[in-house]
């Protein structure tokens, strides 16, 4: 059995052979496989872990409630060494929306669940789907707000009708990337930076450090310290 996921939901496929040299064929649910569906999964290698996208490009019936679809891939992306990477469990309140939109209709409140170096989960009211880029902000226990891009990786059910999120950053300011090292290193706001062990911080911020983009420190910029920090900033300005 293999699992895999189409939108926000999961489903297992039974692997009947591998065709040519990136697809397999697979017998799974008729209502959830049709043609030109993605589907994604992980895998890890011996280096790092991978997000693999098929898309199901012949499809038979099998029987009553079930298919034999033709999957092939379509995209290996590289995630890293995401077992590595330490998950703090820390509840904040903040907001997302899609990358690159300026609706404030489109921003949506969460709530942190955890986060690492490379990722956070947070749930809200919203559903997203693996693959789609979004940006958030979440406040740190200090008063400020780490803001970031971010790609879904998959999703899940919560309580009171809720969606959790899970998301691998994608890009993060110099800024935003020191405040992600404090919140790792010190998730309860109780020690200032020149209390944090030495240690502890720097390498939480050198697990982040890669994550800082070159030559963009706009990104960083002024706001508004006295708004909301679950409110965007095109919004605490007006």
């Amino acid at each position: 059995m293999l699992l895999l996921e189409v939108g926000s939901h999961e489903i297992e496929l039974d692997v009947l052979d591998r065709v040519g040299d990136a697809g397999f064929r697979a017998i799974g649910p008729r209502s959830r496989l049709h043609l030109g569906v993605r589907l994604t999964m992980r895998a890890y290698d011996a280096a790092q872990a991978w997000r693999l996208t098929y898309e199901v490009v012949a499809l038979q019936p099998a029987a009553p409630d079930e298919a034999c679809a033709t999957l092939r891939l379509v995209d290996a992306y590289p995630l890293g060494d995401e077992r590595r990477a330490v998950r703090v469990p820390y509840v904040a309140a903040g907001w997302v929306r899609p990358r690159g939109g300026d609706d404030p209709v489109a921003t949506t409140r969460i709530e942190t669940v955890d986060v690492s170096s490379t990722g956070i989960a947070f749930e809200c009211e919203r559903a997203f789907t693996p693959g789609q880029q979004l940006e958030l902000a979440f406040a740190d226990a200090l008063g400020g707000t780490v803001e970031a891009a971010a790609e879904v990786v998959r999703t899940g059910p919560a309580v009171y009708g809720h969606t959790r999120t899970m998301c691998r950053f994608v890009e993060l300011s110099e800024k935003d990337a020191r405040r992600l090292a404090r919140v790792i290193a010190d998730p309860d706001g109780a020690l200032e930076r020149g209390q944090v062990p030495a240690l502890v911080y720097d390498l939480a911020l050198a697990r982040a450090g890669h994550l800082r983009p070159a030559g963009d420190p706009a990104r960083a910029g002024a706001r508004n310290a006295d708004a909301p920090g679950w409110l965007p900033r095109d919004r605490r300005s007006r």
